[in-house]
């Protein structure tokens, strides 16, 4: 009799929580929130989450660290308003958001780092199949780290500004588009690793642009890469990468690559903003230029540099 009266106590308590509106059930895994009223913790919530929930946190500023080992969706219900920042007590972390599984979505955080008083990065990934969209990330070390053998991830609209990395890709393979990267020390940094896509991204004021070292076999096209120091700096072992259709605006260097084994055409090249200065009396056929763009730093050209911009 005693069991029973616990079992019924348990079965009674369960639903009061889903009444409460602490959990809701939906087809697709149960829906958590994390506001005054429910989760006030953003782990908390993540702790109690099974595979496939989704979590939605309410707009504040949450003081923590996240890590996150369960395939959930963890979205801001207010994009500019929902905050995740280091702060005094966790500032000797590596990390703000760490994923530590597969198949996650992060989307819409402004999350807020203390570089260079500390290391940590925005969001770490070490896992696959991952989403990072339409976070506002600033004052990190890295703004998103994509670790080791982390591959087939998705990174679109995000902005990382005023960081020492904006994205930084080690040893794996992604989709990186339609980020905005402004006034980080690096923009884009491609590290030993091949097969990225990288697209459709704004690289705005940073030491260099887009960084390729020992990368191999990556995509960059479509990007505006402007007002950077280095549009494009690619040494050390980067080779058989493909780059056409970018616009290199205003940089002080528009591109430097030590291998002539990267393309800087694909069947059609590049937009240079300094190509009338450096071939005044070069002429247009077709909107490419007659004359190849000639890339410093060894013997490599844009064999087809295009004479307008393209429009990204």
């Amino acid at each position: 009799m005693q069991k029973k009266i616990v079992y019924l106590f348990l079965i009674f308590s369960f639903i009061g929580v889903l009444v409460s509106g602490c959990i809701k059930e939906t087809n697709e895994g149960r829906i958590l929130y994390v506001d005054s009223e429910h989760y006030t913790s953003i782990q908390d919530a993540v702790d109690a989450a099974s595979n496939n929930d989704t979590i939605i946190v309410s707009q504040g500023t949450y003081y923590e660290t996240i890590i996150i080992e369960k395939s959930i969706k963890l979205i801001a219900a207010e994009p500019n308003k929902t905050i995740v920042s280091a702060s005094e007590q966790n500032l000797g972390q590596p990390y703000i958001i760490q994923i530590k599984t597969k198949g996650c979505t992060i989307q819409g955080f402004s999350i807020q780092g203390n570089y260079p008083r500390t290391n940590a990065s925005g969001i770490t990934i070490f896992y696959s199949n991952n989403t990072i969209t339409q976070n506002n990330i600033s004052d990190t070390s890295y703004g998103i780290y994509i670790e080791t053998d982390s591959e087939n991830n998705s990174v679109s609209f995000n902005t990382v500004t005023n960081s020492q990395h904006g994205i930084y890709i080690s040893a794996s393979y992604n989709d990186v588009f339609d980020n905005w990267m402004s006034n980080n020390v690096y923009g884009i940094y491609v590290r030993h690793c091949s097969l990225n896509s990288i697209f459709l991204n704004h690289i705005f004021g940073n030491n260099w642009g887009i960084r390729l070292k020992g990368a191999t076999y990556n995509q960059i096209y479509q990007n505006q890469i402007q007002n950077n120091v280095e549009g494009v700096y690619s040494c050390c072992g980067a080779m058989v990468n493909t780059l056409y259709k970018n616009n290199f605006v205003n940089n002080s260097e528009n591109a430097y690559d030590d291998d002539t084994s990267n393309l800087f055409s694909n069947g059609i090249g590049n937009y240079w903003s300094d190509y009338l200065v450096k071939y005044p009396t070069a002429q247009s056929q077709d909107n490419v230029w007659d004359v190849p763009y000639s890339i410093p730093g060894g013997d490599n050209v844009d064999r087809y540099p295009v004479v307008v911009p393209f429009s990204i």
